[in-house]
């Protein structure tokens, strides 16, 4: 369970790291220009949430998940909105819980 407990906490690692001992973006530079789209403060409470959980997808991730699932599918129908920095961030957090929750990715190979 430790082994899965740490790729958990790699979901948010498109875009930031949230263990201290990594060199890598953290949250506070990612998110400097403030949380205030939708889709990425739900993409990235799921990768929280997922990685507080240790890779378990309870229904508090389930309704993150769902939120910004809504969110990204308003964002895209705008070619403005849909390749803005903030929607592809939202992407990218889903996408990296999504490999670190599948036990049959590569990541795990």
């Amino acid at each position: 369970m430790i082994y899965i407990a740490g790729i958990a906490r790699q979901a948010p690692e498109p875009v930031f790291s949230v263990a201290e001992e990594l060199a890598f973006q953290s949250f506070h530079s990612v998110f400097k220009s403030g949380l205030n789209d939708p889709a990425l403060v739900n993409a990235a409470m799921l990768s929280m949430v997922f990685a507080a959980t240790e890779g378990i997808m309870d229904q508090e991730c389930l309704g993150y998940q769902g939120q910004a699932i809504s969110y990204i599918r308003e964002k895209v129908s705008s070619p403005v909105e849909a390749t803005s920095e903030s929607t592809i961030g939202a992407i990218l957090l889903l996408a990296g819980v999504e490999v670190c929750g599948n036990p049959y990715s590569l990541f795990f190979v």
